[in-house]
C-alpha cells in the first residue's frame, strides 16, 4: 500500500513539470465613466506589476467616444485581448461586455 502512495506522489511530481501553474487575475473594470482614464491606467499598471499569465476582465465598456477599456488596458500592460460584447444600453449608447487578456497568442 505504501508503494501505491509513493506512486502517486511521483505522478503528482510529474503531471505539475507537465502542466506549470497558470496565474489567471479578475478584475472587474466598473464601467463607470468618473476618472475613466486614470482608472484605466490604474489597472494596467497593477496587471503588469503582477504579471498573471490571464486577466479576465468585466464590465468592459465602449461609446461613440471612448475607446474599448480592454483594449486601452491591454496595450497599456503588454497583453493580447479578445472582447465579445455582452449587451448595449441605448440611451446613453454604451457597450458593455467581458474580455480576456493574455501574454501569449489569444
Amino acid at each position: 500500500m505504501l508503494a501505491g502512495f509513493v506512486g502517486l506522489f511521483k505522478a503528482e511530481a510529474h503531471a505539475e513539470e507537465a502542466f506549470p501553474r497558470l496565474r489567471l487575475l479578475t478584475v472587474n473594470v466598473w464601467q463607470s465613466s468618473k476618472a475613466f482614464a486614470q482608472r484605466m491606467d490604474a489597472i494596467a499598471a497593477f496587471i503588469k506589476a503582477r504579471g498573471p499569465d490571464v486577466v479576465a476582465l468585466q464590465e468592459v465598456s465602449r461609446t461613440p467616444r471612448r475607446e474599448n477599456s480592454a483594449e486601452r488596458i491591454a496595450k497599456k500592460a503588454g497583453y493580447n485581448v479578445v472582447y465579445r460584447k455582452v449587451w448595449l444600453e441605448p440611451k446613453p449608447k454604451i457597450e458593455m461586455g467581458l474580455a480576456f487578456l493574455a501574454r501569449g497568442k489569444i
